[in-house]
Protein backbone atom coordinates (compact mmCIF):
# COMPACT_ATOMS: atom_id res chain seq x y z
CA UNK A 1 0.00 0.00 0.00
CA UNK A 2 1.28 3.52 -0.68
CA UNK A 3 1.72 5.89 2.08
CA UNK A 4 -2.18 7.70 1.46
CA UNK A 5 -3.95 4.33 0.90
CA UNK A 6 -2.39 2.52 4.15
CA UNK A 7 -3.69 5.68 5.82
CA UNK A 8 -6.97 5.16 4.47
CA UNK A 9 -6.46 1.67 5.59
CA UNK A 10 -5.91 2.18 9.29
CA UNK A 11 -8.83 4.84 9.60
CA UNK A 12 -11.66 2.55 8.07
CA UNK A 13 -10.23 -0.25 10.57
CA UNK A 14 -10.05 1.93 13.42
CA UNK A 15 -13.92 3.19 12.57
CA UNK A 16 -16.01 2.33 15.40
CA UNK A 17 -19.67 1.62 13.82
CA UNK A 18 -22.31 3.40 17.14
CA UNK A 19 -21.19 3.19 20.41
CA UNK A 20 -19.45 1.07 22.28
CA UNK A 21 -21.60 2.32 25.97
CA UNK A 22 -24.54 2.01 23.92
CA UNK A 23 -27.09 -0.42 25.69
CA UNK A 24 -27.53 -2.49 22.54
CA UNK A 25 -24.08 -2.22 20.70
CA UNK A 26 -23.97 -3.01 17.27
CA UNK A 27 -21.37 -5.95 17.24
CA UNK A 28 -24.19 -7.21 20.03
CA UNK A 29 -26.93 -6.73 17.87
CA UNK A 30 -25.48 -8.23 14.85
CA UNK A 31 -24.63 -11.30 16.52
CA UNK A 32 -28.42 -11.10 17.66
CA UNK A 33 -29.72 -10.79 14.66
CA UNK A 34 -27.53 -12.98 12.43
CA UNK A 35 -27.27 -15.71 15.04
CA UNK A 36 -23.83 -15.63 14.86
CA UNK A 37 -21.20 -16.20 18.04
CA UNK A 38 -19.41 -12.92 19.17
CA UNK A 39 -15.94 -14.30 18.04
CA UNK A 40 -17.72 -14.40 13.94
CA UNK A 41 -19.63 -11.68 14.12
CA UNK A 42 -16.23 -9.19 14.74
CA UNK A 43 -14.43 -11.12 12.30
CA UNK A 44 -17.56 -10.60 9.97
CA UNK A 45 -16.96 -6.58 11.17
CA UNK A 46 -13.30 -6.87 10.17
CA UNK A 47 -14.01 -8.22 6.49
CA UNK A 48 -16.56 -5.80 5.98
CA UNK A 49 -13.71 -3.37 6.71
CA UNK A 50 -11.45 -5.04 4.37
CA UNK A 51 -14.14 -4.54 1.82
CA UNK A 52 -14.78 -1.15 2.02
CA UNK A 53 -11.41 -0.41 1.76
CA UNK A 54 -11.57 -2.62 -1.65
CA UNK A 55 -14.61 -0.93 -2.46
CA UNK A 56 -13.13 2.81 -2.67
CA UNK A 57 -9.41 1.58 -4.24
CA UNK A 58 -10.76 -0.81 -7.03
CA UNK A 59 -11.21 0.32 -10.09
CA UNK A 60 -14.58 -2.24 -10.92
CA UNK A 61 -17.38 -2.60 -8.44
CA UNK A 62 -16.66 -5.15 -5.75
CA UNK A 63 -19.46 -7.56 -4.79
CA UNK A 64 -19.42 -8.94 -0.84
CA UNK A 65 -20.20 -12.15 0.63
CA UNK A 66 -23.15 -12.86 1.93
CA UNK A 67 -21.74 -12.45 5.61
CA UNK A 68 -20.34 -8.98 5.08
CA UNK A 69 -23.23 -8.04 3.13
CA UNK A 70 -25.32 -8.99 6.53
CA UNK A 71 -22.84 -6.39 8.60
CA UNK A 72 -23.36 -3.57 5.46
CA UNK A 73 -27.21 -3.97 5.69
CA UNK A 74 -27.30 -3.32 9.63
CA UNK A 75 -24.93 -0.25 9.33
CA UNK A 76 -26.73 1.48 6.67
CA UNK A 77 -29.18 1.52 9.04
CA UNK A 78 -27.26 3.50 11.24
CA UNK A 79 -27.57 6.85 8.88
CA UNK A 80 -25.55 9.28 10.64
CA UNK A 81 -22.62 6.80 11.43
CA UNK A 82 -23.00 5.44 7.26
CA UNK A 83 -23.37 8.67 5.50
CA UNK A 84 -21.79 11.30 7.62
CA UNK A 85 -19.13 9.90 10.00
CA UNK A 86 -17.83 6.83 7.14
CA UNK A 87 -18.41 7.78 3.81
CA UNK A 88 -17.86 11.84 4.31
CA UNK A 89 -15.52 11.96 6.54
CA UNK A 90 -13.61 8.85 6.48
CA UNK A 91 -14.00 7.31 2.50
CA UNK A 92 -14.27 10.27 1.35
CA UNK A 93 -16.95 9.16 -1.22
CA UNK A 94 -21.01 8.43 -1.42
CA UNK A 95 -20.52 4.58 -1.63
CA UNK A 96 -23.84 3.03 -2.69
CA UNK A 97 -25.50 -0.27 -1.96
CA UNK A 98 -27.81 -0.90 -4.77
CA UNK A 99 -30.30 -3.91 -5.18
CA UNK A 100 -30.19 -6.25 -7.81
CA UNK A 101 -32.33 -5.93 -11.09
CA UNK A 102 -33.08 -9.96 -10.90
CA UNK A 103 -32.68 -12.37 -13.59
CA UNK A 104 -29.60 -14.69 -14.89
CA UNK A 105 -27.75 -11.62 -16.42
CA UNK A 106 -27.73 -9.75 -13.52
CA UNK A 107 -26.42 -13.22 -11.19
CA UNK A 108 -23.85 -13.83 -14.17
CA UNK A 109 -22.87 -9.88 -13.48
CA UNK A 110 -22.83 -10.59 -9.57
CA UNK A 111 -19.93 -14.07 -10.16
CA UNK A 112 -17.61 -12.14 -11.80
CA UNK A 113 -17.33 -9.06 -9.70
CA UNK A 114 -17.47 -11.31 -6.79
CA UNK A 115 -14.36 -13.40 -8.32
CA UNK A 116 -12.70 -10.03 -8.66
CA UNK A 117 -13.25 -8.91 -5.46
CA UNK A 118 -12.06 -12.08 -4.23
CA UNK A 119 -8.63 -11.46 -6.57
CA UNK A 120 -8.67 -8.08 -5.15
CA UNK A 121 -8.60 -8.75 -1.63
CA UNK A 122 -5.67 -11.21 -2.81
CA UNK A 123 -3.57 -8.95 -4.54
CA UNK A 124 -4.27 -5.93 -2.23
CA UNK A 125 -3.71 -8.07 1.41
CA UNK A 126 -1.25 -10.27 0.31
CA UNK A 127 -3.50 -13.31 1.69
CA UNK A 128 -6.66 -15.09 0.60
CA UNK A 129 -10.18 -13.86 2.44
CA UNK A 130 -10.87 -16.64 4.96
CA UNK A 131 -13.61 -19.03 3.42
CA UNK A 132 -15.68 -19.42 6.65
CA UNK A 133 -16.79 -15.76 5.51
CA UNK A 134 -15.75 -15.11 2.19
CA UNK A 135 -16.65 -18.84 -0.16
CA UNK A 136 -15.70 -19.73 -3.67
CA UNK A 137 -18.03 -18.09 -5.91
CA UNK A 138 -19.82 -21.01 -5.86
CA UNK A 139 -20.59 -21.26 -2.45
CA UNK A 140 -21.51 -17.79 -2.70
CA UNK A 141 -24.47 -18.08 -4.71
CA UNK A 142 -25.30 -21.54 -4.45
CA UNK A 143 -28.53 -20.96 -1.75
CA UNK A 144 -29.65 -17.53 -3.22
CA UNK A 145 -33.50 -17.91 -2.46
CA UNK A 146 -33.70 -20.02 0.77
CA UNK A 147 -33.10 -17.99 3.22
CA UNK A 148 -35.88 -16.19 4.89
CA UNK A 149 -35.77 -13.75 8.58
CA UNK A 150 -38.48 -15.50 10.60
CA UNK A 151 -39.34 -15.13 14.28
CA UNK A 152 -37.94 -17.66 16.75
CA UNK A 153 -40.89 -17.36 18.67
CA UNK A 154 -42.93 -18.88 15.92
CA UNK A 155 -40.49 -21.14 14.55
CA UNK A 156 -38.06 -23.78 15.22
CA UNK A 157 -34.89 -23.42 13.54
CA UNK A 158 -33.05 -27.14 13.85
CA UNK A 159 -30.29 -27.96 10.69
CA UNK A 160 -31.59 -30.78 7.87
CA UNK A 161 -30.04 -34.06 9.77
CA UNK A 162 -28.75 -34.71 6.50
CA UNK A 163 -26.88 -31.74 5.97
CA UNK A 164 -25.49 -32.51 9.49
CA UNK A 165 -22.00 -33.99 9.55
CA UNK A 166 -22.06 -35.07 13.07
CA UNK A 167 -25.57 -37.06 11.84
CA UNK A 168 -23.71 -38.33 9.32
CA UNK A 169 -20.97 -39.74 11.76
CA UNK A 170 -23.71 -41.53 14.02
CA UNK A 171 -24.86 -43.28 10.94
CA UNK A 172 -21.71 -44.81 9.96
CA UNK A 173 -21.03 -45.57 13.22
CA UNK A 174 -24.31 -47.49 13.40
CA UNK A 175 -23.55 -48.72 10.08
CA UNK A 176 -20.48 -50.28 11.22
CA UNK A 177 -21.70 -51.94 14.42
CA UNK A 178 -24.54 -53.80 12.64
CA UNK A 179 -22.36 -54.92 9.82
CA UNK A 180 -20.00 -56.31 13.01
CA UNK A 181 -22.93 -57.91 14.70
CA UNK A 182 -24.72 -59.42 11.89
CA UNK A 183 -24.59 -62.85 13.72
CA UNK A 184 -26.54 -61.66 16.25
CA UNK A 185 -30.26 -61.01 16.45
CA UNK A 186 -31.44 -57.58 14.93
CA UNK A 187 -34.46 -57.82 16.51
CA UNK A 188 -33.11 -58.01 19.90
CA UNK A 189 -30.41 -55.58 19.35
CA UNK A 190 -32.20 -53.22 17.88
CA UNK A 191 -32.67 -50.97 20.81
CA UNK A 192 -29.03 -51.34 21.82
CA UNK A 193 -28.12 -50.06 18.06
CA UNK A 194 -30.57 -46.98 18.57
CA UNK A 195 -28.89 -46.13 22.18
CA UNK A 196 -25.80 -45.94 20.60
CA UNK A 197 -26.59 -43.87 17.61
CA UNK A 198 -28.19 -41.35 20.35
CA UNK A 199 -25.04 -42.29 22.45
CA UNK A 200 -22.58 -41.54 19.33
CA UNK A 201 -24.56 -38.42 18.16
CA UNK A 202 -24.58 -36.68 21.44
CA UNK A 203 -21.27 -36.85 22.76
CA UNK A 204 -20.04 -36.18 18.60
CA UNK A 205 -22.44 -32.93 19.55
CA UNK A 206 -21.23 -32.21 22.26
CA UNK A 207 -17.61 -31.99 21.67
CA UNK A 208 -18.12 -30.23 18.62
CA UNK A 209 -19.40 -27.43 20.64
CA UNK A 210 -16.85 -27.48 22.85
CA UNK A 211 -14.10 -27.44 20.49
CA UNK A 212 -15.42 -25.99 17.54
CA UNK A 213 -18.12 -23.34 18.24
CA UNK A 214 -20.40 -23.00 15.30
CA UNK A 215 -21.01 -19.59 13.64
CA UNK A 216 -24.83 -18.87 14.98
CA UNK A 217 -26.09 -19.23 18.70
CA UNK A 218 -28.45 -22.28 17.18
CA UNK A 219 -25.89 -23.96 15.49
CA UNK A 220 -25.29 -24.01 11.55
CA UNK A 221 -28.02 -20.89 11.16
CA UNK A 222 -25.12 -18.66 10.21
CA UNK A 223 -27.24 -16.65 7.50
CA UNK A 224 -29.76 -14.51 7.18
CA UNK A 225 -32.11 -13.03 3.91
CA UNK A 226 -30.92 -13.49 0.63
CA UNK A 227 -32.75 -12.45 -2.58
CA UNK A 228 -34.60 -14.93 -5.55
CA UNK A 229 -32.12 -17.75 -6.87
CA UNK A 230 -31.76 -16.01 -10.37
CA UNK A 231 -30.44 -12.34 -8.27
CA UNK A 232 -27.51 -12.08 -6.95
CA UNK A 233 -27.88 -13.86 -3.93
CA UNK A 234 -27.11 -10.85 -1.67
CA UNK A 235 -29.26 -8.81 0.28
CA UNK A 236 -32.75 -9.79 1.19
CA UNK A 237 -34.05 -6.48 2.43
CA UNK A 238 -32.94 -4.74 -0.86
CA UNK A 239 -34.08 -7.36 -2.89
CA UNK A 240 -30.87 -8.33 -3.83
CA UNK A 241 -27.43 -7.05 -3.49
CA UNK A 242 -24.47 -6.51 -6.37
CA UNK A 243 -22.07 -5.18 -3.62
CA UNK A 244 -21.02 -1.46 -4.47
CA UNK A 245 -22.98 0.04 -6.88
CA UNK A 246 -20.70 2.64 -7.73
CA UNK A 247 -18.61 5.87 -5.24
CA UNK A 248 -20.14 8.68 -6.16
CA UNK A 249 -18.05 11.85 -5.11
Amino acid sequence: MSDIKSSLYDKIMEFQIGSEYDDLPFSERLLREDLWSREYADRCIDEYKKFLYLAVISEQEVTPSDEVDQVWHLHLLYTTSYWSDLCKNVLGIQLHHLPTKGGVTELSRFEKQYQYTLERYLGTFGERPPTDIWPNVGGRFQDAGRFVRVNRNDFCIRKKPYKNPVFIVSIIVLAITIVQDLDRSLVIQSSNYWMLFAGTYMIIRVLEWMFEPPKGLLAYTSRSSKSDATGCGGCGGCGGCGGCGGCGG
